[in-house]
């Protein structure tokens, strides 16, 4: 399993299918009736949520989404990219709003039981410039830059501590970016 931003999992896709490899490629928070509800909630602009609830919320859908498509998806073979992971909830609610890390990987433990774990791949970009690539209308985008700025402090001090966290410079063309992806999944043998 991997997980990736947006865009780099499009070109992914696209190349996975075109080898014939089969690919499951959903969306966190959503991809499951359940998800797709408590991310409404989740990213409505006129709900204040606090860090501990945003965990609940974002894992009640991680355990819907693990549970009914990516175990059966990982069983039979397929590559499965997601754009977010547990390492967001690390990110955003423990480093960013002060859930206690020991919750999130209590959590994480209990709950998610896949197959194989995850990889990473953090597409790193200053964030004056990520914010720049993007339209900024939901509850979580709507922060000020301060907070991207911190977030992509947690997101780096994550790729240090952690060995399932691999970073990519995401400066370039998303073709360049692509091509940094690919170049890491083949040192890591993965394709």
């Amino acid at each position: 399993m991997v997980v990736v931003r947006p865009h780099k999992r499009a070109f992914l896709r696209g190349f996975l299918s075109s080898k014939g490899v089969p690919v499951l490629r959903v969306r966190e928070p959503g991809s499951t009736p359940l998800g797709e509800r408590i991310r409404g909630l989740l990213l409505d602009p006129s709900l204040e949520i606090d860090g501990w609830v945003e965990t609940l919320l974002y894992f009640a859908c991680r355990r819907s989404l693990s549970e009914s498509l990516l175990k059966g998806a990982l069983e039979k073979g397929f590559y499965v990219l997601l754009e977010r992971f547990t390492l967001s909830t690390f990110a955003y609610q423990g480093y960013l709003r002060g859930v206690d890390l020991g919750f999130i990987e209590d959590l994480e433990r209990r709950l998610i039981k896949l197959p194989q774990d995850p990889i990473y791949i953090l597409l790193d970009l200053p964030a004056d410039l990520a914010l720049s690539r993007k339209a900024r209308s939901d509850r979580i985008e709507s922060e000020p830059l301060s907070f991207f700025r911190r977030l992509r402090d947690a997101y780096l001090e994550l790729s240090l501590r952690r060995k399932d966290v691999r970073v990519v410079d995401a400066s370039g063309s998303p073709e360049e970016v692509f091509s940094r992806v690919l170049e890491l999944l083949r040192r890591e043998g993965l394709l």
